[in-house]
């Protein structure tokens, strides 16, 4: 089986034209993203590794996200009213919809 990449060149190539600096967006987005699950999932839960990629959060963290699992912890982080979404930047929420399908209605 070929190693599957999460973020695959199509993708950059995709958020480049799309005008995302993805050299610096995705590592600002991973660095948000987990500030915003240790703020909304139980201590025992938070993510205490330094993270370098959105593979290794998915393994680690999101139950081999994309997998049903995955899906059911990424969509209940993100439901409810008292979501912190200002952790994350507007960058990182475009990123958010883009890479787990996540969109904010205001």
């Amino acid at each position: 089986m070929a190693d599957c990449k999460f973020v695959t060149q199509k993708d950059i190539n995709e958020l480049e034209n799309n005008g995302v600096e993805t050299g610096t967006a995705i590592p600002t987005f991973i660095k948000e993203l987990c500030l915003y699950f240790n703020k909304v999932w139980h201590e025992d839960f938070h993510i205490k590794d330094n993270i370098d990629s959105l593979e290794q959060l998915n393994k680690e963290y999101l139950h081999n996200y994309p997998s049903t699992p995955g899906n059911y912890l990424i969509d209940d982080s993100f439901t409810g009213e008292d979501c912190p979404i200002e952790t994350l930047s507007d960058t990182s929420k475009r990123l958010l919809g883009y890479f787990y399908g996540i969109r904010f209605h205001y």
